[in-house]
């Protein structure tokens, strides 16, 4: 019996040691630091849905969600998430990654989940711009037009019932851009999204413990800076002090 008892506190060792080496980093990428709850992209580290990334040919950060990428516009440079007044007020201005790439890859959903989540929110201030693609109309005098990649598309404050498109959507601009036909459409919207966003109850926890939180396992892991700390995550899960 003693030489298993043994063997368990070696297993137990060594997989304390394996959470050891995932220690969070925070993600340096240009002139811009990113720590927690920001994490690195597959690093484990930091809320699951704030994950960062360098674009290193932009010396931008990339936040990603749901699948699809964005870069994060402002604050501009030489930021550091815990030290700035912005991190208190958890807002940030984005844009779309597949506008720059292709700016005629317009759609409703370049920013969906942000209408359907319940850690991002728009901020106030803005309102939806109604653009129409490949319409048939008969008078465009009171339409901005702009032609991209042989496709006309239509900006109008409210669809009418006599126009007909291959599709309609809506892309939130500040409401002072709003009402602006005169203005290229595409200058508006490549102005970017200033959002809000909260963390995880259970990270936010762990980060009061003065501890990095790690959610690679079903389980929510505590990196201890230089400390031992022990006890419940706010989701209810037992959580295991990882002393480094």
């Amino acid at each position: 019996m003693e030489v298993i008892h043994v063997s368990l506190i070696i297993i137990s060792i060594s997989l304390l040691a394996s959470y050891c080496e995932g220690e969070c980093e925070s993600l340096r990428c240009g002139n811009y630091t990113l720590d927690y709850p920001f994490g690195r992209k597959n690093s484990g580290c930091g809320d699951p849905a704030l994950q960062v990334e360098c674009d290193f040919e932009e010396e931008t950060p990339l936040l990603n969600v749901s699948g699809r990428q964005y870069y994060i516009l402002e604050p501009e440079n030489n930021f550091h998430m815990k030290s700035m007044e912005w991190y208190k007020n958890r807002t940030m201005k984005i844009l779309a990654k597949r506008l720059l790439v292709d700016q005629c890859d317009l759609s409703e959903s370049i920013y969906e989940q942000f209408l359907k989540s319940t850690q991002f929110h728009i901020a106030d201030g803005y309102s939806n711009l109604t653009l129409g693609k490949a319409c048939v109309l008969s008078n465009v005098s009171e339409l901005y037009t702009m032609s991209c990649n042989g496709y006309r598309y239509y900006n109008f404050l409210s669809p009418d019932s006599s126009i007909t498109c291959e599709s309609v959507f809506q892309v939130p601009v500040m409401n002072q851009e709003i009402g602006l036909l005169e203005t290229e459409p595409m200058d508006q919207i490549l102005k970017g999204l200033e959002i809000t966003w909260s963390a995880r109850k259970y990270c936010e926890d762990c980060e009061s413990g003065h501890t990095n939180c790690d959610n690679r396992k079903t389980q929510s892991f505590c990196y201890c800076r230089g400390i031992s700390y022990s006890d419940k995550c706010g989701n209810g899960k037992s959580r295991i002090a990882v002393i480094l």
